[in-house]
């Protein structure tokens, strides 16, 4: 550590004696927690590429007064220096031309910026201002918090992991500047009740249990935050809250719609789509559909998949949970491939709308046509398959354009492709004659009802 601390001297006196030159200095590790010193990075800024073979050169030597330099890699713009296993220091040097946009993005990211050069990941040294500082860690918090609900929510799984890991790096900055410490002696500091209970909840993390860790982490959050602002960071929290409930692949069914500015408005708050909630704490699940005023969770996967998914984890919904709100509609598992043989899954979305049709029709009929009394979150497996074919329907007849529906379908996962759910608004339109003679006609649904629905659904 002393080491790295007089390497960053070095090189900082080196820069602010350059004046063609800026640079900046930060480090961490992947999952950004600044007490760990595997990867150093250093941006340099300058107009004048000439001088680039000779700073990698003085720099080199310098750091070779510190460290056992085991190899480099020099690319164009780019050199790399590793050190020894021990050490484990991994030293990386861009040169660019554009300063402002990057340090704006850093000062984002809560890095603290020296006017001149420098940049530190900690909070020592003279550059560090506590008040402002702290209200950037707010803000901070914030700005991830939202993110990582919104990244969790759409099945980006690792990256809604590396948000809550800052998330946690930032409640321990905040913590460390009420005892004045350095923020990496103070982390360590274990003896401290604050430390281990904030540890117990950043550690062994599992994506079923993630949605009572986050809460956890807000509350050790807001136990900091002075009663003036207290008030109106809740509100700010509730929001992010409410707005990113935390399920996979969650979300209102009008929502792509009504962002997108399609020509029709839809009213929210009646049917919302998702992946499976089966593994979800049932007491959270329950509250979360009690808040939202949701009567039931339609779930569409088929018995043998359900005892699959059951002997794999363990669990499914509990059999009092299923009387009081699960209604299911078995869309089985798809055996033959009969349709298209060169293309699985365009096979198993036509295998859909032609097998499963009496399915469909039942859930027109008896569930769709009285989401204004009765909402409800349906649902597959991942929530993008069988649940964006019916969402797709749904859409199609309540006269969404193709491209918004689209829209929608590519929310949903990350492997999912627009020619799938093209696919399926093309056959509606060309084969079936459009998602309304398809319900009418293939899958036994009154136009009475149909005319219900819309008139449900449609604001304008």
């Amino acid at each position: 550590m002393k080491k790295i601390y007089s390497l960053l001297e070095d090189l900082n006196d080196f820069f602010r004696k350059n004046e063609e030159i800026k640079a900046v200095i930060y480090y961490g590790d992947t999952i950004n927690r600044p007490d760990y010193f595997k990867n150093f990075f250093i941006t340099i800024y300058s107009d004048n590429f000439n001088l680039k073979e000779e700073i990698f050169s003085d720099i080199k030597y310098r750091i070779n007064d510190y460290f056992d330099v085991i190899y480099k890699i020099l690319e164009e713009d780019k050199i790399s220096f590793f050190t020894t296993r021990k050490e484990r220091i991994n030293i990386n040097f861009k040169f660019k031309n554009k300063y402002y946009e990057d340090v704006f993005m850093l000062e984002r990211e809560n890095f603290i910026i020296d006017e001149i050069v420098y940049l530190k990941r900690d909070m020592t040294g003279p550059f560090f201002d506590e008040e402002n500082y702290n209200q950037k860690l707010i803000n901070s918090f914030l700005n991830e918090l939202e993110n990582f609900f919104l990244q969790l929510n759409t099945n980006n799984v690792m990256e809604s992991y590396l948000i809550y890991s800052k998330l946690i790096n930032i409640v321990f900055n905040i913590y460390s500047i009420e005892d004045k410490l350095d923020y990496d002696l103070w982390y360590k500091d274990t003896n401290k009740e604050i430390v281990k209970d904030i540890m117990n909840i950043s550690e062994g993390l599992d994506i079923n249990l993630i949605n009572t860790k986050i809460y956890k982490l807000i509350d050790f959050f807001m136990k900091k935050i002075e009663n003036d602002k207290s008030k109106k960071i809740e509100r700010v929290v509730n929001y992010i809250r409410t707005k990113y409930p935390i399920f996979f692949n969650f979300r209102d069914i009008s929502s792509v719609p009504n962002e997108a500015s399609s020509n029709v408005i839809l009213n929210d708050g009646y049917v919302f789509r998702s992946s499976s909630l089966s593994n979800y704490d049932e007491v959270f699940l329950e509250s979360f559909m009690t808040k939202n005023n949701i009567k039931k969770i339609i779930d569409l996967r088929g018995e043998q998949e359900i005892k699959r998914y059951i002997k794999r984890r363990g669990k499914d919904y509990s059999d009092n949970f299923k009387e009081k709100y699960v209604v299911n509609l078995y869309m089985n598992d798809i055996e033959e491939i009969k349709y298209y043989p060169d293309n699985i899954r365009q096979n198993n979305y036509y295998h859909v709308l032609k097998e499963f049709r009496y399915i469909i029709g039942d859930l027109f009929k008896n569930h769709i046509s009285k989401a204004d009394e009765e909402h409800f979150i349906i649902h597959c497996e991942t929530g993008k398959d069988r649940t964006g074919i019916v969402i797709a329907i749904l859409l199609d007849l309540l006269g969404i354009d193709k491209s918004t529906i689209v829209k929608d379908y590519l929310k949903s996962f990350q492997d999912v492709k627009k020619e799938n759910i093209e696919f399926v608004i093309d056959k509606l339109n060309n084969e079936f004659g459009g998602s309304e003679n398809y319900l009418i006609e293939f899958c036994n649904v009154d136009k009475s009802i149909l005319d219900k629905i819309k008139k449900i659904f449609i604001l304008i």
